[in-house]
């Protein structure tokens, strides 16, 4: 609502958008709700977590310093007026303790990956403004498809141009397509996280040129009956003479 668009008017203009399902306007996607769960926040999470509980709860949880009433906890019955009250509180305390440690969802930029080029950009606006029924069931195969496709070609160029290490290094930053500065964790074969170089040298060395190599036959039971060779008929001098 807005008064400086009522055109003189003394009432307030009320103002919308109408996007026609014919039309090739594109309705923006809602904002995704939630947070990005981080397993290295876990104990921070749950410090603000225990901090956020009301201490009126059954359990009576360790920072609390109200006093506990034993009839209350002998029953199960917060001192709450209603049960969805205390819901209510434990969800609220469940958003802020998120809200405080960890990160929002956002919507992915496509611009920011890579691998997408203008054949995916127009899959996914086919696949936006396609009605449901036989023209969504066609256009979203396409879309995945295309990004199969387009993933694909991306990694193969990739890897062709790479000539030296670090060209490979710069390929291991990359996660979904996008540039990144974290590396995940590297355990050793007593499940401990090493931080050196050296170590985690050895651990990429033992995965990707293992020292005992499991040996493959050239030969199976389940193999096609090899083809035949194709017998060419030699070429006569008569044949060239044709032929010219």
């Amino acid at each position: 609502m807005s008064l400086a668009n009522s055109l003189g008017s003394d009432h307030m203009a009320l103002m919308f958008e109408i996007y026609p399902l014919d039309s090739i306007a594109i309705i923006p996607p809602p904002a995704p709700s939630g947070f990005k769960v981080n397993n290295e926040l876990k104990d921070l999470w749950v410090k603000e977590f225990v901090m956020l509980l009301p201490p009126c709860l059954p359990y009576a949880p360790e920072h609390s310093t109200a006093p506990n009433d034993p009839s209350v906890i002998c029953h199960r019955v917060t001192a709450h007026e209603s049960i969805d009250e205390s819901l209510n509180l434990f969800n609220q305390a469940i958003n802020e303790a998120s809200r405080r440690t960890l990160k929002p969802n956002r919507v992915p930029d496509p611009r920011g990956i890579r691998w997408w080029n203008d054949a995916c950009s127009m899959a996914h606006t086919l696949a936006r403004t396609a009605l449901a029924g036989q023209q969504h069931h066609i256009a979203a195969p396409n879309l995945w498809n295309t990004v199969a496709d387009a993933k694909r070609a991306w990694a193969h160029k990739q890897l062709n141009e790479a000539v030296n290490a670090q060209d490979i290094w710069r390929l291991a930053k990359a996660h979904k397509g996008r540039h990144t500065n974290l590396f995940p964790p590297l355990r050793n074969t007593d499940n401990v996280v090493v931080d050196k170089l050296e170590q985690k040298a050895d651990i990429f060395c033992s995965k990707f040129f293992p020292g005992k190599p499991q040996q493959v036959p050239t030969h199976h039971s389940t193999d096609h009956t090899p083809i035949q060779p194709w017998e060419w008929a030699p070429i006569t001098t008569e044949d060239v003479s044709v032929a010219l």
